[in-house]
């Protein structure tokens, strides 16, 4: 949490409460005041501050913050090691799609599957 420079010195608003704040009350945190989150604040975590302290928790650190830490669960939730198969033997993938377009008579040479002819 330090890393993202949210957490500079002790506070009693730590990364791990501000991420349930702003995760866990998703729902409805556009339309809360930060009184409102201050009060939330208070009744599930018993830590009272004041609004204004709050706004300025609210800054390019906390989107750091958040960022990192959704990163950190992608990785833990996504096993992202490549399972592509073994392509030897395969010289060649056709792709289909709605796209279609003409090559130029002169690239014939370079692409020989289109003689310049309209492909769809």
């Amino acid at each position: 949490m330090r890393e993202s420079g949210f957490v500079q010195r002790n506070s009693k608003l730590n990364g791990s409460l501000f991420l349930d704040l702003v995760v866990f009350n998703a729902e409805s945190l556009k339309s809360q005041s930060l009184n409102d989150l201050s009060v939330v604040l208070k009744s599930d975590h018993l830590l009272d501050i004041t609004k204004q302290s709050l706004h300025e928790r609210f800054n390019d650190n906390a989107v750091t913050l958040l960022k990192n830490a959704l990163e950190g669960l992608l990785k833990q939730q996504l096993d992202i090691t490549p399972h592509l198969p073994n392509f030897k033997g395969i010289n060649q993938i056709l792709i289909k799609d709605s796209v279609c377009f003409q090559i130029d008579q002169s690239l014939a040479d370079d692409y020989p599957g289109s003689n310049g002819v309209r492909m769809e």
